[in-house]
């Protein structure tokens, strides 16, 4: 009896765990304030249970938490000597889920491999679910259901996310759909396979109205990235030639279309690269600005950075003192690379820290063979390079959920090499 309602209690306490990592997922692309709700009520859970304690200690074992929790340890150091001490609270406060996410994961343990590749499918069609729900609103709000009519600033005011972010949601879904289909592929579940297959065209579509320069970037980078990883297993290198030279070609044709028929991409070979002046400012010449002005604020603090929670500080006080747009101090412009924006606040160790945690978690996706997280790490490392990507909230939450649910995976799963 008593060995029957350990398991009864072990039972239920999964299904609460399960369940609060639904939540979490539903309320990602919602609401900021949800979200952070679902967090809080993963980590209470998480303090709640008995075991807990005694499984800190494999946190540590691991060098993907370790290098996660060393990062957010290392925003509290550089919080020491930052001259904004409210900015550093404040960034201490959007970090925490590097730090709470290792500890929720410690449950992890207890998902199957079916469990999680469970999570991956509901991850996309939720997100399927919640785009396609906010256009129908928006449509029904202005009475018009012209899909042509859809484009970026509608995305963004109907979704209330920022095309870039956006664009990585829904790009991470095709991903997850299409190795869903592939892993699954001697399964005979037609009528899911028939939802998929419906639901890549649209999510397709959709992420072409983002018009988001690096996604759209990530996506054929990935798929070239697969295809050689699967030809040098198979040690077929006579194809992976005629696969690379293809890539090359494609790519050189793929860059022409781009530049000349996507507004977003034209505008790069149209803009001069020059910080912008009065109101004549785009997004290419204005990362041209943030550009040099971070490099300037990094070269006066090579070491070790202005601290955590002071990079604003110092681009918005390079920005004023450059005869430029206004526009970058008025809206507070970030650094736009996650790896010169951890070099800002943290210094070296910062830029080195991040730039080994990704590389890390590239390695251990390819060693352990897992195409879900391949192609999930690929498409952060990518998108860090013009995005402050790890530090903006929708896109630290994202990271570490995903990142901690491979890395506690890997606790119960052997190395494949």
């Amino acid at each position: 009896m008593l060995i029957q309602n350990k398991n009864l209690y072990q039972s239920s306490q999964n299904t609460i765990f399960q369940i609060l990592i639904l939540f979490f997922i539903v309320t990602l692309p919602i609401n900021i304030q949800l979200n952070g709700l679902s967090v809080i009520l993963l980590l209470v859970f998480s303090l709640l249970d008995v075991s807990f304690y005694s499984k800190i200690k494999t946190i540590l074992q691991s060098k993907g938490f370790f290098l996660l929790l060393f990062y957010f340890v290392l925003h509290l150091l550089c919080a020491s000597y930052t001259i904004h001490f409210q900015g550093a609270v404040s960034e201490v406060e959007h970090k925490l889920s590097y730090l709470v996410f290792p500890l929720v994961f410690l449950h992890a343990d207890k998902f199957d491999k079916s469990f999680i590749q469970k999570l991956y499918l509901f991850f996309s069609f939720y997100v399927l679910f919640y785009v396609v729900f906010s256009i129908l609103m928006y449509m029904s709000k202005v009475q018009s259901f012209d899909i042509h009519l859809i484009n970026r600033d509608i995305l963004l005011e109907c979704t209330e996310i920022h095309p870039t972010y956006l664009s990585i949601y829904i790009l991470l879904s095709i991903f997850f759909i299409i190795i869903h289909l592939f892993e699954n592929r001697n399964k005979h579940n037609y009528l899911l396979v028939i939802f998929q297959i419906i639901s890549l065209p649209i999510l397709g579509y959709i992420f072409w109205k983002t018009e988001a320069r690096m996604s759209i970037i990530i996506l054929p980078i990935v798929f070239i990235s697969l295809i050689i990883r699967y030809l040098l297993m198979k040690k077929r290198y006579f194809f992976l030639i005629v696969a690379l030279v293809i890539a090359i070609i494609g790519g050189i044709f793929l860059q022409q279309y781009l530049l000349k028929n996507v507004p977003r991409f034209r505008e790069i070979t149209e803009t001069k690269l020059a910080p912008p002046v009065g109101i004549h400012h785009n997004s290419t010449n204005l990362r041209v600005g943030i550009f040099l002005c971070t490099k300037e604020v990094i070269e006066n603090n090579w070491l070790l950075g202005v601290g955590t929670g002071s990079s604003q500080v110092a681009l918005d006080a390079c920005y004023a003192s450059k005869p430029w747009s206004d526009v970058l101090y008025k809206i507070h412009y970030q650094a736009h690379n996650q790896y010169l924006q951890s070099y800002l606040e943290q210094g070296l160790i910062g830029f080195v820290v991040v730039l080994t945690m990704l590389a890390y978690f590239i390695y251990k996706a390819f060693k352990n063979n897992d195409l879900y997280m391949i192609v999930f790490s690929i498409s952060i490392a990518i998108i860090c390079v013009t995005e402050s990507f790890l530090s903006n909230q929708k896109g630290i939450v994202l990271f570490a959920f995903f990142y901690c649910l491979f890395f506690s995976s890997q606790k119960k799963q052997p190395n494949k090499s």
